[in-house]
């Protein structure tokens, strides 16, 4: 056997083992509220009138803010006043899906799909769509 081969397969295998348990960065960066695409994407999940309008309730309480997320903290920023929250990632559903855990106890699902990251709120998960801003 070539003695090559023995090493291409360790070392194959160390790399994909290090990016399959690479933990997913794609939501640190800056984002703003797209109050339309939240709703668009509420309807498209179907979801009751009534939650409908509760997703734009949502989606117009983060209007005009900017959320920035670090590796240990978002901050939301509005008007001159910020609002800051420590949270630490307690899932990893698939790389495109996490669960973070915030400083008081309440756990968010996020996931992406292209430059959008959908951020449930509440039991009803309850889609608010945000557009990236910057990385």
């Amino acid at each position: 056997m070539n003695p090559i081969k023995p090493l291409l397969i360790v070392g194959v295998s160390c790399l994909l083992l290090c990016s399959c348990t690479k933990k997913p960065e794609w939501w640190i960066g800056s984002w703003t509220v797209d109050p339309q695409a939240s709703v668009q994407y509420a309807e498209k999940m179907g979801l009751p009138s009534e939650e409908v309008r509760s997703v734009v309730q949502l989606a117009d309480g983060f209007k005009g803010a900017e959320i920035s997320i670090s590796e240990t903290e978002i901050v939301l920023e509005r008007d001159g006043s910020k609002l800051s929250n420590q949270y630490t990632v307690s899932e990893v559903i698939s790389p495109n899906e996490v669960i973070l855990d915030n400083a008081v106890g309440s756990s968010r699902y996020i996931f992406h799909i292209g430059n959008m990251v959908i951020y449930s709120i509440g039991d009803a998960t309850l889609p608010v769509v945000f557009q990236r801003t910057s990385e």
